[in-house]
Parts: C-alpha cells; sequence; structure tokens
C-alpha cells in the first residue's frame, strides 16, 4: 500500500486534501494495512496546516490513531514537515512512528515555496537533526523525493541532468539522458 494522502498542500497542479485521521476513508485504508501487517505510510504536511488550533487538533487526532494501535508501525512522511523538537516528541511518546526523510533537502526548502523541513546547513546535517538520527536510528527511513524534470534541473535551464539520476529516465520518459 502507498502513502494516504491526510493533509497535503496545494502545490504542483494538485489540489489540496484534507481527510482528518478519524475520517472512515483513512480508517478504512488502515485497517486494510492492519490486516496484512503492513506498515501504515501517512502523508501529513503538518506545517501547511494554517491555523495554530486547526494544526493542534491535526496532530491530536493523528496521534490519537498512533496510540489506538501501539503494536503496529506508521511511517510519517516527508519528516511531517515537523521541527526536530516535534519529531522528538512523537518518538518519545509513540514507540510505534516512524520517520521518513523524503523531501528535506535544501534546493527543494528553497525553491518550492513550500513549508518543507531543510535538515541541512551549509551542507551539514543541522546538529538538532544529527542529535535525533544518532539517538534514534531505528526510527528514521531514508528516502529521497521529488526526483523528476522539477528538481533535477531549474525551469528553463538547459543544464543537463546528473548522470546518476539518469537510470531514473524510463520512470520519467525523460530526454535529457542520454541513451
Amino acid at each position: 500500500m502507498a502513502e494516504v494522502l491526510v493533509y497535503r498542500a496545494q502545490k504542483a497542479g494538485a489540489p489540496e486534501t484534507i481527510v482528518a485521521p478519524d475520517d472512515q476513508r483513512v480508517q478504512t485504508a488502515l485497517k486494510y494495512a492492519l490486516a496484512r501487517g503492513w506498515p501504515f505510510i501517512m502523508h501529513v504536511e503538518f506545517a501547511a496546516i494554517g491555523y495554530k488550533d486547526e494544526r493542534e487538533k491535526f496532530m491530536r487526532q493523528f496521534e490519537a490513531v498512533l496510540a489506538a494501535h501501539p503494536e503496529h508501525p506508521f511511517l510519517l512522511i516527508h519528516m511531517g514537515q515537523l521541527h526536530a523538537s516535534e519529531v522528538q516528541r512523537l518518538i518519545e511518546a509513540h514507540p510505534n512512528i516512524y520517520i521518513q526523510t523524503s523531501a528535506t533537502v535544501p534546493d527543494l526548502a528553497l525553491r518550492s515555496g513550500q513549508p518543507w523541513i531543510n535538515l541541512f546547513a551549509g551542507g551539514v546535517l543541522m546538529p538538532e537533526w544529527r542529535r535525533l538520527f544518532v539517538q534514534y536510528p531505528d526510527r528514521f527511513v531514508f528516502a529521497i523525493d521529488a526526483i523528476g524534470d522539477n528538481f533535477l534541473r531549474p525551469e528553463g535551464s538547459s543544464r543537463q541532468r546528473p548522470p546518476d539520476a539518469c537510470h531514473l529516465r524510463n520512470f520519467y520518459q525523460t530526454t535529457d539522458c542520454a541513451p
């Protein structure tokens, strides 16, 4: 089962998605994952939730789902757009939460106009994130995201895609990699 879109900001031509964690649609997908023993992958962009009280309500609903299934693994993609202190609190409160690092690179954080989490400063892992990775190495899942044309090459640029990314050309049907 792929990620379940719970809260996703409008971007890249896709509409905003808002589905409460306790919504029947999410719960149906969760029941399916539970029955098969699959981790439940949630796409929640907490930083994109506009108002503090709405964000706190969404976090309470999210944590209620985690607490209702303490033996089942949940994966929060894109670091949930949470800061290190928020991630630490979740990890310490819920032994069944795992955090995926996708969409946490400086280029994406700076160019997208979205509130993505940037793990790096000056090309170096920020101390607060390094401390968490060292303290909880089994709670983070390395992942990359946004590897299509929009993020490998600035719009309008004729710059070639990096050679190590060209093996993905068949997935994105690109024409800028040599066959």
